[in-house]
């Protein structure tokens, strides 16, 4: 079982500045957001190559019953 459509999930780190600092052309960059993870459109989460993570064939099993 694969997923059809795979999405990358990013987080992105907690980053405080002055108010004056944030109003100026504030970016964020790649060194800001990491990869977290592999989900198909339905969130389910899946590696990057679509194949799904255990749990998540075991709920996808029960969710049939």
């Amino acid at each position: 079982m694969k997923a059809k459509k795979i999405y990358c999930r990013f987080a992105f780190a907690d980053k405080v500045v002055s108010l004056k600092y944030a109003n100026s052309n504030m970016k964020l960059t790649q060194d800001d957001c990491f990869l977290v993870g592999y989900e198909d459109e339905n969130g389910k989460e899946c590696h990057e190559d679509g194949t799904y993570l255990k749990h998540e064939i075991q709920n996808h099993e029960k969710e049939k019953d």
